[in-house]
């Protein structure tokens, strides 16, 4: 019985050995360390603060498998997966992060309390840390005393811009942008301005064809922008367009009022607003007016089916008269379109130019014509008067001026490339 006892007390002590040796041998395993830090988010740049972006390290002697980030906003919102990570083989003991900015960009940051780092190590074990996170909005950039309205000189001089500019932080930079091409491109960008908290803007713009917008952007030192659009008041609009003859079918309508060109499948719909169209004869490639349309319409086709006019009462009675050179009137047309130092397309405009009005229905491209009231080419006689008639008020128009810069004559495949100006009033 004695020796039983024994044995029993034996294997009660391995046991205990046993227990205590896996304990130790657990609590000797070294723990993650996290270095991460304390940071700031700019509401305003929707950056970091005081590095752009969230970084930091995490060093592992059980080896990281991968990384989880998890935004926290207050106790009310469950954490949200913003990010996940799966280090190179030769970083998992020590790794260096950045969380990219835009694994934010869907969520208000104002509650954001911080960021959660979860990793799995090879083993399957886990760990876990967080950066802590406030966020503030900075006062952003003040433009005051700027017009809504601008009439700017479109005849060789230039416009005075001119508002205040304020900036908590510092101005850094001011740009001005025009929208000549649709979109915005810079015109002038002014630098030097030694951080200072306010400045006087008077800037002395040069017109841009075809601009009807400009921009005014004040970025200060802490990188926040802040803009004002100016709308330029200008007597006429001004557009760059292409168009194609029939058989292409794809840009052969103008529309006037927006500068743009539609397709053959869109001219029912265009029948009201259409200014002219682009066709083929057989004696070259024609503007066209839309109420002379009636003969040529079924040769507009769509997926095969011929154009039928809907509503021929609707239609626009477009005119046309090309500007052959040889007079003073119409030379100085020609020159004053190239200088940009049109002020106004006016009747009185052309009546001082000693020009008679547009009375034509069409007006034909033939590169190897001299040119008449009627044929266009690429050297005298490119430039031509149209009278557009406005939508729905036959007895009333806009004076429009085409000039061409490219033309081909390959039949229906026909092409031309034109600016045009639009009275406005």
């Amino acid at each position: 019985m004695k020796g039983i006892i024994n044995k029993v007390a034996c294997v009660f002590l391995l046991g205990l050995v046993i227990m205590t040796s896996c304990k130790e041998e657990k609590e000797l395993k070294p723990a993650d360390t996290y270095t991460l830090g304390d940071f700031v988010y700019n509401l305003a740049t929707k950056k970091f603060e005081p590095e752009a972006q969230l970084s930091g390290n995490i060093q592992s002697a059980s080896g990281i498998k991968l990384v989880y980030y998890y935004l926290l906003r207050g106790e009310e919102n469950p954490p949200v997966l913003v990010h996940t990570e799966e280090p190179a083989q030769e970083n998992q003991f020590d790794y260096n992060f950045t969380i990219p900015n835009e694994s934010f960009s869907a969520f208000d940051m104002k509650e954001a309390t911080g960021v959660k780092v979860v990793l799995r190590h090879l083993d399957n074990t886990s760990s876990e840390d967080q950066f802590r996170i406030s966020s503030f909005m900075p006062e952003r950039p003040e433009l005051s005393g700027f017009p809504a309205i601008l009439t700017p000189v479109t005849t060789g001089g230039t416009t005075l811009v001119s508002g205040k500019i304020e900036a908590e932080s510092g101005i850094a930079k001011i740009e001005i942008y025009d929208n000549y091409k649709g979109s915005f491109e810079l015109v002038e960008s002014i630098t030097n301005l030694n951080g200072a908290k306010t400045y006087d803007l008077n800037y002395n713009y040069s017109y841009t064809k075809s601009a009807s917008k400009l921009k005014i952007v004040v970025t200060d030192a802490i990188d926040i922008p802040e803009e004002v659009i100016v709308d330029l008041d200008v007597p006429y609009s001004y557009y760059k367009v292409f168009m194609t003859a029939h058989g292409t079918g794809t840009n052969t309508i103008f529309i006037p009022e927006s500068g743009i060109t539609l397709g053959n499948c869109s001219l029912n719909e265009a029948e009201a607003v259409m200014a002219f169209v682009y066709y083929a004869t057989s004696n070259g490639p024609t503007f066209y007016s839309p109420t002379n349309t009636g003969n040529v319409s079924a040769n507009f086709r769509c997926n095969g089916v011929s154009w039928t006019i809907q509503n021929p009462a609707a239609m626009r009675a477009t005119k046309f008269r090309v500007l052959v050179q040889g007079t003073t009137g119409i030379n100085n047309l020609y020159t004053q379109f190239d200088a940009n130092t049109i002020a106004n397309l006016d009747n009185a405009y052309f009546t001082a130019n000693s020009i008679s009005a547009a009375t034509g229905v069409s007006a034909r491209f033939d590169p190897a014509s001299a040119g008449t009231t009627s044929v266009f080419n690429l050297t005298t006689a490119s430039l031509i008067y149209v009278r557009i008639p406005d939508i729905g008020n036959p007895s009333t128009y806009k004076n429009a001026l085409i000039k061409i810069r490219e033309a081909t004559s390959t039949g229906n495949t026909s092409t031309v490339q034109f600016e045009i100006m639009i009275q406005k009033k």
